[in-house]
């Protein structure tokens, strides 16, 4: 009986940047350093769908984390091998098992222990700065190794000290900045360049992999400088906490309507003590607070809410706390608000890390404390209030405690 052959069209134009730095790359160990939005994902399950139906074998897609994973391939693998007769899927273990036997795994390299064992025919890891070197070196490269399968690492630079410039400077590899693509216009990345911090931009747009000197993460501090002291007069203020912990500093920032830093405290004292000046802040200012509960599992959120504080928790991730620094690098760079001179305060923000998300050094408890009362703020600054009231700033002692 003649074989009657079936022609398979799946909905994948390939760019012609990743068409020649991925796709007819035939390298066994690759690295590509591409933009953001640039189109790393798609072309990457594109990658293993294509190596999928053309060699029988196990492939992985493997993400920092296995929500990551889930959120950024599971729909991209599903919508892309759609189109291929026989397909089986398991959500459960996100995986794809094609009509020739062949098998894609989407993974996430938090607990990459539990991967030993795997042989693979070919494997990509996305976002790879952000994955453990271990996950690497002492799992993937040996499941690799009985089929010599592939290895490609591809996603935006994390500086110089991490593993995907060395693996860059090593194996074949290509940069892919915003230029070399052209997929967004000059009007988005002219919007990019405004918003983001220098070195955010060099690093996520340009594909710069930056040294420790440059690793700055807010750029305009001393515009946003302007204001004589502090005023502490104002209502219907947004406060942020940062709760110092052990030997960790317990810092207050109140911002009002005007989206100005009218008070300030940085202490060390006890729980009892510390929720009484809270309390205390939050009345006085008829406050929105927003306060860190990440260690203390909401129960001093309960304590304050019981004093009648207006008070929500926020939780400390990689991805939280990233977006929360992302909002108060936006008023930052746009001066939507304004500051006193504490050195405290400015110190920390021209020490904090954007490769680390931190301090480079010392405390980022001011920082936190500033980015967490402006989390609830509007992007809208209210009509000024004449307000001539200022006092002077001291960090002198002024709860009789």
């Amino acid at each position: 009986m003649e074989e009657i052959r079936r022609q398979i069209v799946i909905d994948y134009a390939p760019r012609d940047y990743f068409s020649s730095s991925l796709h007819n790359n035939k390298e066994r160990f690759i690295t590509v350093v591409a933009h953001r939005q640039s189109g790393k994902s798609v072309a990457s399950i594109n990658h293993l769908i294509r190596s999928a139906i053309m060699n029988q074998g196990t492939y992985a897609y493997v993400a920092p984390n296995y929500r990551m994973a889930k959120r950024i391939a599971w729909s991209y693998l599903k919508d892309y091998s759609k189109p291929i007769p026989s397909m089986d899927y398991n959500e459960a273990e996100l995986s794809a098992i094609f009509p020739n036997k062949s098998k894609i795994y989407l993974l996430g390299a938090e607990g990459y222990d539990s991967l030993r064992g795997l042989t693979l025919s070919g494997c990509i890891v996305d976002e790879a700065a952000d994955v453990p070197e271990q996950a690497i070196t002492e799992v993937l490269l040996p499941a690799l190794s009985i089929k010599k399968g592939y290895l490609i690492l591809i996603g935006t630079p994390k500086g110089k000290d991490n593993h995907l410039y060395n693996y860059a400077a090593n194996w074949s590899s290509t940069v892919l900045s915003y230029e070399d693509t052209k997929v967004l216009d000059n009007e988005a990345i002219e919007d990019l360049r405004k918003n983001m911090p220098d070195p955010v931009f060099r690093q996520e747009m340009e594909c710069e992999f930056l040294s420790e000197k440059v690793d700055q993460f807010f750029t305009g501090v001393d515009s946003i400088v302007t204001l004589p002291s502090l005023s502490k007069n104002g209502n219907n203020c947004y406060i942020g906490v940062d709760y110092g912990h052990n030997v960790d500093f317990t810092v207050i920032t109140v911002l009002d309507q005007q989206h100005r830093l009218i008070d300030f405290e940085r202490f060390q004292y006890d729980w009892l003590a510390t929720k009484r000046i809270i309390s205390d802040m939050a009345r006085k200012y008829n406050a929105q607070v927003v306060f860190d509960a990440t260690a203390t599992q909401d129960v001093m959120v309960e304590e304050l809410r019981a004093l009648e504080v207006n008070v929500e928790g926020f939780k400390f991730t990689q991805e939280s706390k990233k977006n929360l620094m992302n909002k108060l690098n936006s008023f930052i760079s746009q001066k939507l608000i304004s500051i006193p001179n504490i050195p405290e305060l400015i110190s920390e923000l021209k020490n904090f890390s954007y490769l680390n998300m931190k301090a480079k050094s010392g405390h980022d408890d001011a920082v936190c404390s500033l980015a967490m009362a402006v989390w609830k703020m509007p992007q809208e600054v209210y009509n000024e209030i004449d307000n001539n009231s200022w006092l002077a700033y001291n960090l002198s002692n002024k709860h009789g405690i």
